[in-house]
């Protein structure tokens, strides 16, 4: 069994809801995530507000500090679903980034555990996401981290580099280069096991500036198909015909 990535997707369009894009070649079985990220530090009243299946809601916290609010949902998708559209109080900027995950093998993808949530207060270049333990082999480790800049900059680009180890899919980030630049990325892991310890994420810009993070980490297992048929016995001719001989 494996677990693979089906990709990402990010956006900004929205002042108080905005419908994701879903990865491409989604399908039902598929685990997908999303962290979305808007500026304003008052309290949000996050909902679902379109599309068919209902996520979960995993985080919803403001960074006072930083100026912005976010949350973090997912969703293991059934036959049917579409995009969601997800709503907030405050008419204000917003970023989003989506990752999705399957099984190579038609298992079932679960959560098996979130880190604490991270919330850096002060800013920086970088930010070291909060471990999470494994319960089994084999998982896939997913990031999903939202960030603005400290300070009134209006950059022309930015570079984020994940995690030693871990990838930024494709489509996976969007950033938005005015004053106090908003970013938020998913970025993934596969093949974990036990203690799952990330190293540091940076993201740097042409205007030097430093940034407030937030970020989620999860970690996700798969289980085998109903059904699935072991790999069969193979037993070495040679023990075969000592057998016989003994």
């Amino acid at each position: 069994m494996t677990i693979s990535s089906r990709g990402g997707t990010a956006g900004s369009t929205g002042t108080t809801s905005t419908t994701l894009t879903l990865p491409t070649g989604q399908s039902a079985g598929d685990l997908l995530f999303t962290i979305i990220r808007v500026g304003s530090s008052a309290t949000q009243t996050w909902s679902q507000s379109g599309g068919t299946g209902t996520w979960t809601k995993q985080y919803d916290a403001a960074d006072s500090a930083g100026g912005y609010s976010y949350t973090v949902w997912w969703r293991v998708m059934a036959g049917g679903d579409t995009a969601p559209a997800f709503s907030w109080t405050t008419s204000t900027t917003v970023v989003w980034a989506c990752g999705g995950f399957f099984s190579d093998a038609g298992g079932t993808l679960s959560i098996d555990t979130w880190a604490t949530e991270l919330d850096t207060g002060t800013s920086s270049n970088s930010v070291t996401p909060n471990p999470a333990t494994a319960a089994g082999a084999s998982e896939a480790s997913i990031i999903l981290s939202a960030a603005r800049a400290a300070t009134e900059t209006t950059p022309a680009s930015h570079t984020y580099t994940p995690p030693s180890g871990w990838t930024l899919p494709s489509g996976g980030e969007t950033w938005i280069g005015s004053a106090n630049s908003r970013w938020t990325a998913t970025a993934f892991k596969l093949g974990v096991s036990g203690t799952v310890t990330p190293g540091a994420e940076t993201l740097t810009d042409t205007s030097s500036g430093a940034y407030f993070f937030s970020v989620a980490h999860a970690l996700v297992t798969e289980t085998a198909a109903a059904g699935a048929t072991p790999a069969p016995l193979v037993i070495p001719q040679a023990a075969v015909m000592q057998a016989a001989n003994w």
